[in-house]
């Protein structure tokens, strides 16, 4: 029943100003309580969406990127990699250690030439006291403007989504 959970009307309301827990908040708007079945175990989700009341419960929660529903009961199976690795890690860092080689290091050195300044260019000749009125005749043009290029916005990517709203069977 929890995995096939589904809403009915989606609520717009945000969560985060609503009054209570982690588990469960009051709702100004609709004045019903909305349960967060991704923070409470499978059972305890389940027994929410099995209550008789004339009135459907109003349920939140979070379907993984496997379909199922997450509870505090079952792990992500990113969370799960995770940990596997964290794990693997943790025992690697206690496995013993071989000794260390005691090898002779050799260390090579090597010192730059020293950099050999250029002689400096003088001009002579024809032509050489008119620089300035040939540099003076070439007129300045200034680069045309260069507009930025669009940015796109990065995407937004969800791998769970918040659901919502009231419940349906």
């Amino acid at each position: 029943m929890l995995d096939r959970a589904k809403i009915g009307t989606r609520c717009r309301e945000d969560w985060e100003n609503m009054l209570g827990d982690a588990r469960a908040r009051f709702c100004g708007r609709c004045q019903k309580m909305v349960y967060n079945l991704s923070a409470m175990s499978a059972a305890e989700a389940e027994a929410i969406l099995g209550k008789s009341e004339e009135a459907p419960p109003c349920i939140r929660f979070f379907r993984m990127s496997d379909g199922r529903v997450r509870t505090t009961d079952r792990v992500l199976p990113r969370a799960a990699l995770t940990a596997g690795l964290v794990a693997a890690a943790l025992v690697a860092m206690n496995a013993p250690q071989p000794p260390p080689l005691n090898l002779p290091i050799a260390v090579a050195v090597s010192v730059p030439e020293p950099l050999v300044q250029p002689a400096p260019v003088t001009l002579a000749g024809e032509g050489a006291d008119r620089i300035g009125e040939i540099a003076g005749a070439i007129p300045e043009v200034a680069a045309p403007p260069v507009a930025p290029a669009p940015v796109a916005p990065a995407p937004v990517i969800h791998p769970e989504e918040a659901w919502m709203g009231d419940y349906v069977e």
